[in-house]
């Protein structure tokens, strides 16, 4: 009986499995782009009576987030109050400022390049020239560009 119930398990593989079978190779593929993001906290220069007699100084960061090996600028705008210089406005005019890459003010601020993430600051100072405005909120927007 045993010899019977081994041929039948034997006939019933021969018949399960595919008389002919092929194979071909899928690729898995993925392309990778560069990608950035940018965050920019506000440049407050704080409350001050100071203005027009002194310089009033105030700073920003920058932070921008890359993939690895994605290069990458920064860039400013002149802000929506341009004239001449960039300015703030408010109840009594106009406030004068400007933005700098350097925490001498030497240097104003053009643009900021860099590979992958990193991060840079913005120094904004109100001139001791500016003429004094009246008590009130001043603003001004300024667009930060991350090109990459």
């Amino acid at each position: 009986m045993r010899k019977t119930i081994l041929a039948v398990a034997g006939v019933a593989a021969f018949a399960a499995s595919p008389a002919f079978a092929q194979t071909d190779d899928m690729a898995v593929l993925l392309t990778t782009e560069d990608f950035c993001t940018v965050a920019a906290s506000d440049l407050d220069f704080g409350s001050s009576g100071q203005v027009g007699t002194s310089n009033v100084d105030g700073s920003a960061g920058i932070t921008v987030t890359c993939n690895p090996g994605a290069n990458w600028t920064v860039t400013l705008d002149n802000g929506l109050n341009f004239g001449t210089t960039r300015n703030m406005n408010g109840p009594g005019g106009n406030v004068p400022y400007g933005l700098f890459a350097d925490s001498a003010y030497a240097s104003a601020f053009s643009s900021d390049t860099g590979i992958g993430s990193g991060s840079t600051t913005v120094y904004g100072r109100i001139p001791s020239t500016a003429t004094p405005v009246s008590a009130g909120d001043y603003a001004d927007t300024v667009t930060v560009t991350v090109s990459y």
